[in-house]
C-alpha cells in the first residue's frame, strides 16, 4: 500500500536543484547551535548606467533565499521580507522575492540578518544555523559564498526571555557597535531544499485606528530573569535557584506576579510562589532587606518555561550575585525527597557539599523580560488624548512626540490596530542615544478607570528597541499576534515616534467570503471568523498570534472550515497538512503538532489529521493531494490497528488522551472510548481516500472489517445500560468508567458507532441536557456535539448554540474568536484570537445561506437554507473554480433564491420544484 503511493510524493529538491551552480550554504566561524543568535551577512555589487537599463526592461530580478532558522531580509536600506516558511525537519523551503524595485545605479547592498535558535520551539525544528541566497539578475548571478561577509549582529544579542515556547523576545539595541566584517565560511548542510509552496506574506499595511491611552508611569526597577531550563536537564527535575541580593541599605521591596514555577524563600521564610501561566495577584510578596547581602532561594517546580522572572519596585537600587561562580544565580540541583521536604530543612543546607553546574553569565539576564516593565509601569497621571495625533502615522506624516522623563519615569502610549492582526511591527523613530522604547502587546483591555490590560498567559509577548542618535527605521525580526502596542517610553530626551505599522504575515489568505442576513448578531460572528482566520494564519494555519504560531493537526483541521469557504489561497491548508505527512522523525502516527520540537502524542489529533485530509480532498478535489499523504495515512491506520487488544478495541497506553478539557471527565486510560470513536472516523477517510484514487486493495478491506469489529465492540462493551449511553473509558481492571458524557457519546454517535435507536436517544438526551450526561468542558468537546447535532440535521440547536456562546464575544467589542467560551473559564479569556473555535463557520455557511457541498470541489452543490426565523441572507464561499454566491429572502408564500457560480460548477436541485438557475458567472 505504502509502496504504491511513493511516486506521488513531493520530490524535494536538493540546494543544486534550486539554486545555481557555485551557491554554497554559509555560516560565519562560529558554533552554528548557538542559542538565539543573531549574525548578519552583507553583499556589494554594482550596477551600471548600461546594466540598470537591462534591469530596468526585462524586471525580472529575484532573490532566491533560505535559512536555518530564520532570516530578514534588506535591499539597499529597505526590507525585501522575512522568512522561510516551515517546514520538516531536514528539509528547508526556498523563498524567491521580487527585487527589481529595490536595485538602483552603482553600488547595491544586499544586508541578511539571520537567526540561529539552539534549542527546538514549538513552531520549529532547530538545526546547525546556516544562510543560502542568490541573485539573478539580467546581465548577473550573485551567490552566497565566501565573497559574502559575516559577523556577530552587534545590535541583537543581548540576552533575553523567551516568549513562552517560541523563540526569545528582540532586544535591539541601535548603539551596538559593530564588528569587522570577515568573510564568510562556507559549510555543508544536508537539508533539502525545494520551492516555497504557498504565496509570500502579503505584508499588508495595519495602521493604529486609535490612541487609547497616554500617561506618565513609574517604571519596575526591581527586573530579573535568570534561564534556568539548561541546567535542569528535564522539567520534572528539581533545583534550587540561589541568588543574593545586594542592597546599599535597610529597605523593603515589593515583588509582583510574574512568570516562572518557583516557591521563593528569603534567609529561610517563604515569601511567594510563582506559576507557569498567570501572573497571578497572590505570587508577589514585600521582602524586607538589611543593608548587604540577603540570601534569595528559589525551589523549582514542574515547568514548561526556560527562564524565571522577577520584578518589582525597590527604594534604592539593588544588585544580584552568585554567591558561587559567574553571573547573577546559581542553580543546585536536589533530589525529589529534598525538595518535598524543602522548607524544613532549608536552614540545614551546607552549600559547600552541594553539586554545582558552571553558569553562563550570559543567562543572568537583567531587563530580560519585556512584558514585566510594561505590564507593572504604574500610572502616575493621565495625559488626556487627542484624537488627531494619530493623523501623523499616515504615509508622509509628522508622527508623535514620545515625552521625556526622569529617571525612574517613563510615558506611556497604548495604541488600538482595531482587531488582533499578526505581523511585524515596523516604525521610524527620531531620538537621542539613551532612550528606550519598551513594547509589549496585548489582545484585550477593559476601558475602565483605572485602565485594565488583559496580558497573555503564560507568556512574554514584546519587544525592546534601544535609540541611537538621530533619525532610525526598524522593522521586527518576528511576527507578533498584536491588537493593542502599548510602548513605554524611557529616557530624558523626547522622541518622535512615526510611521507605526504592522505588516501582516498572512500568505495569500485573503478574504472573499461574504455573509449577511436579517439576523445582525449571526451576521457580526460569521465576521468574527473571517477575521480570526485571517490573523491565524501564515504560510500554515496556526492555532493562536500571539501565543503559539504552531500548527497544531485538530486546530488546524477546525481551522480549515472556516479558512477554506473565506479565504482565497488552498495552499496554505495544503501546506498545513503535507508538513505532517513529511516528518521524517515520527515513523508512523504524526506528532499533535508539527514542525515542533515537541513531539507528543495525541491520538485524537492524529486521527483529526487524516480526516483532514479528506476534508482537503472534498474541498478542492485534488486527487494529486492525496498521492502525498496516503503513505503516512497508511502508516498510522496500520500503527492502530497493531494496537487493537483481543476486545477489538484500540488500547494505546502513555500518550495524551486529550479529549475535552472540562472537569469530571475519565479520559486519562489507555482504552479510551473518544479514541475510539476517533479511529473509526479515521478509518471511514482512509477508505474514501482510497477509493478516491482509485487504489482500492486487500489493505482497504482490511480496514473496513477492522471499523466494523470497532463498532460492535464500542457498542457492546462501552454502553452503561443505567445510564443509557457509552462510558468515558475502560480502566485497567476491565471495568467501565462511571463518567457518561455529552462529548464522548456525541463522538461515539458521530463517528457511526452506535446503532440507531442509541444513536436517536443520545441525541434527544444530549439536547436536552440530561443529567447523566457531564456536560461539555470546553470548545473542543462541542465541536463533536454540533457534528453530531450536523449529522442529525439540527440546524436550529447549532445556531441557537452558535448566538449563545459566540455572540457573547461579539458584545464584548472583540473582533475575533476566544479560545474559551464564556460559560467555559472567567474573564480573562486565556487567548482573544484563537482560529480552533472558527469552525462555526461552516454551520453558518451550511445553515443560513444554504450552500451544500454535492460532490468533491463543489463540482456539484444544492442549495437549501435551513434557519427558522431568517428572513433573508445574501453572501458567498470560496471554491477553487471561484466564489458561489446566494442570495434568498422569504416573501409571504415561498422562499426566492438567486444564485450565481462558476460555469464549471452545477447546482442540483434542493427540493421538488426547486428551480435551478443556470451558472450566471
Amino acid at each position: 500500500m505504502v509502496g504504491y503511493y511513493v511516486p506521488g510524493m513531493t520530490s524535494p529538491e536538493h540546494s543544486s536543484g534550486v539554486f545555481s551552480p557555485g551557491t554554497e550554504w554559509i555560516w560565519d566561524s562560529s558554533n552554528p547551535h548557538q542559542y538565539c543568535y543573531y549574525a548578519e551577512a552583507r553583499r556589494h555589487f554594482e550596477i551600471s548606467p548600461e546594466q540598470w537599463k537591462t534591469v530596468h526592461s526585462a524586471g525580472n530580478c529575484r532573490l532566491l533565499i533560505t535559512a536555518e532558522a530564520g532570516y530578514m531580509a534588506r535591499l539597499n536600506g529597505r526590507v525585501v521580507g522575512h522568512g522561510p516558511a516551515k517546514s520538516a525537519a531536514g528539509r528547508r523551503s526556498v523563498d524567491t522575492w521580487s527585487i527589481t524595485g529595490l536595485l538602483r545605479t552603482g553600488v547595491n547592498e544586499l544586508h541578511i540578518t539571520v537567526l540561529s535558535l539552539g534549542t527546538g520551539t514549538i513552531n520549529a525544528c532547530a538545526d546547525a544555523a546556516a544562510l543560502i541566497f542568490e541573485m539573478r539578475l539580467p546581465h548577473a548571478t550573485i551567490v552566497s559564498d565566501d565573497s559574502t561577509k559575516i559577523r556577530t549582529d552587534a545590535t541583537r544579542n543581548r540576552r533575553t526571555v523567551r516568549r513562552r515556547l517560541l523563540p526569545c523576545t528582540e532586544d535591539v539595541d541601535a548603539t551596538g557597535s559593530g564588528q569587522p566584517w570577515v568573510p564568510a565560511t562556507v559549510v555543508t548542510r544536508s537539508a533539502e531544499v525545494y520551492h516555497r509552496r504557498v504565496p509570500l506574506p502579503s505584508r499588508a499595511v495595519i495602521v493604529p485606528t486609535r490612541l487609547l491611552r497616554n500617561d506618565w508611569v513609574t517604571v519596575p526597577n526591581v527586573h530579573m530573569s535568570f534561564r534556568t531550563q539548561p541546567y535542569l536537564g528535564s522539567e520534572d527535575n528539581f533545583a534550587l535557584i540561589v541568588t543574593d541580593v545586594v542592597s546599599a541599605q535597610e529597605q523593603h521591596v515589593e515583588l509582583l506576579p510574574s512568570l516562572g514555577a518557583v516557591d521563593w524563600y528569603l534567609e529561610g521564610g517563604k515569601i511567594c510562589r510563582t506559576t507557569d501561566n498567570r501572573r497571578d495577584k497572590d505570587s508577589g510578596g514585600t521582602i524586607s532587606l538589611r543593608a548587604g547581602k540577603n540570601r534569595l532561594v528559589g525551589l523549582t517546580r514542574k515547568s514548561l518555561l526556560t527562564d524565571v522572572n522577577l520584578v518589582g519596585f525597590a527604594a534604592s537600587a539593588i544588585e544580584w550575585q552568585n554567591p558561587f561562580g559567574d553571573g547573577c544565580f546559581q542553580v543546585v540541583p536536589i533530589s525529589p525527597h529534598k525538595a518535598m521536604n524543602f522548607a524544613a530543612t532549608m536552614p540545614e543546607v551546607d552549600w559547600k557539599k552541594q553539586p554545582m553546574p558552571t553558569m553562563d553569565p550570559c543567562d543572568s539576564m537583567p531587563w530580560g523580560n519585556v512584558q514585566d516593565v510594561v505590564a507593572y509601569a504604574r500610572h502616575v497621571h493621565q495625559i488626556p488624548v487627542d484624537p488627531d495625533r494619530l493623523s501623523g502615522f499616515g504615509s508622509g506624516g509628522e508622527g508623535m512626540e514620545l515625552a521625556g522623563a526622569g529617571e525612574g519615569d517613563g510615558s506611556r502610549y497604548i495604541f488600538d490596530l482595531g482587531s488582533v492582526c499578526y505581523g511585524w511591527l515596523a516604525f521610524d523613530v527620531e531620538g537621542k542615544a539613551g532612550s528606550v522604547l519598551h513594547i509589549a502587546f496585548l489582545e484585550a483591555v477593559t476601558e475602565n478607570v483605572p485602565l485594565q490590560l488583559q496580558w497573555l498567559d503564560g507568556c512574554s509577548n514584546g519587544l525592546t528597541y534601544r535609540l541611537t542618535d538621530g533619525f532610525q527605521q526598524f522593522e521586527s525580526f518576528f511576527a507578533y499576534g498584536v491588537r493593542y502596542i502599548a510602548i513605554v517610553h524611557v529616557g530624558p530626551e523626547s522622541a518622535k515616534l512615526q510611521n507605526l505599522q504592522l505588516h501582516r504575515a498572512n500568505c495569500g489568505s485573503l478574504s472573499r467570503a461574504l455573509l449577511h442576513c436579517s439576523d445582525a448578531l449571526l451576521t457580526d460572528i460569521f465576521e468574527l471568523g473571517v477575521h480570526t482566520a485571517i490573523a491565524g494564519s501564515d504560510d500554515t494555519l496556526i492555532n493562536c498570534p500571539t501565543r503559539e504560531q504552531a500548527n497544531w493537526a485538530f486546530d488546524g483541521r477546525a481551522a480549515a472550515y472556516a479558512h477554506s469557504l473565506s479565504c482565497t489561497s488552498s495552499a496554505v491548508v495544503a501546506n498545513s497538512i503535507l508538513l505532517f505527512a513529511e516528518d521524517p522523525e515520527t515513523a508512523d502516527v504524526p506528532p499533535a503538532v508539527y514542525p515542533s520540537a515537541d513531539l507528543c502524542t495525541i491520538p485524537m489529533h492524529a486521527f483529526h489529521w487524516v480526516m483532514w485530509c479528506w476534508d482537503y480532498y472534498l474541498q478542492t478535489a485534488d486527487k494529486s493531494f492525496i498521492g502525498q499523504v496516503m503513505p503516512r495515512i497508511a502508516a498510522t491506520i496500520e500503527a492502530c490497528c497493531r494496537r487493537l487488544n483481543n476486545d477489538n478495541l484500540l488500547e494505546w497506553p502513555d500518550v495524551w488522551h486529550c479529549i475535552d478539557s472540562g472537569p469530571g471527565r475519565d479520559d486519562d486510560h489507555a482504552i479510551n472510548a473518544a479514541e475510539q470513536a476517533g479511529f473509526a472516523g479515521a478509518l471511514e477517510a482512509a477508505i474514501q481516500l482510497a477509493d478516491a484514487a482509485d487504489a482500492w486493495d486487500n489493505d482497504m478491506q482490511d480496514w473496513q472489517q477492522v471499523q466494523a469489529l470497532l463498532a460492535i465492540a464500542v457498542d457492546t462493551l462501552f454502553w452503561d445500560e443505567g445510564k443509557s449511553a457509552y462510558a468515558d473509558s475502560i480502566h485497567l481492571d476491565g471495568k467501565r468508567s462511571a463518567v457518561t458524557s455529552q462529548t464522548t457519546n456525541a463522538m461515539i454517535c458521530r463517528y457511526g458507532m452506535a446503532s440507531s435507536a442509541r444513536r436517536d436517544l443520545l441525541y434527544e438526551s444530549i439536547k436536552d441536557h440530561s443529567p447523566t450526561l457531564l456536560p461539555c468542558g470546553n470548545p473542543a468537546g462541542l465541536y463533536y456535539v454540533l457534528e453530531f447535532f450536523d449529522m442529525m440535521g439540527d440546524g436550529v440547536s447549532i445556531l441557537r448554540i452558535v448566538r449563545n456562546y459566540w455572540g457573547s464575544m461579539v458584545h464584548s467589542g472583540d473582533s475575533t474568536i476566544w479560545q474559551s467560551l464564556p460559560h467555559h473559564s472567567h474573564p480573562p479569556q486565556p487567548c482573544r484570537c484563537h482560529t480552533f473555535n472558527t469552525y462555526i463557520s461552516r454551520y453558518l455557511t451550511r445553515y443560513l445561506l444554504g450552500i451544500e457541498r454535492v460532490a468533491p470541489g463543489y463540482a456539484e452543490f444544492r442549495i437549501a437554507p435551513d434557519a427558522p426565523g431568517i428572513k433573508w441572507c445574501r453572501g458567498s464561499v470560496s471554491t477553487v473554480a471561484g466564489p458561489i454566491y446566494v442570495h434568498w429572502w422569504q416573501t409571504d408564500t415561498a422562499i426566492e433564491i438567486n444564485v450565481e457560480h462558476p460555469a464549471s460548477l452545477k447546482r442540483v436541485k434542493s427540493f421538488a420544484g426547486d428551480p435551478v438557475v443556470p451558472a450566471q458567472m
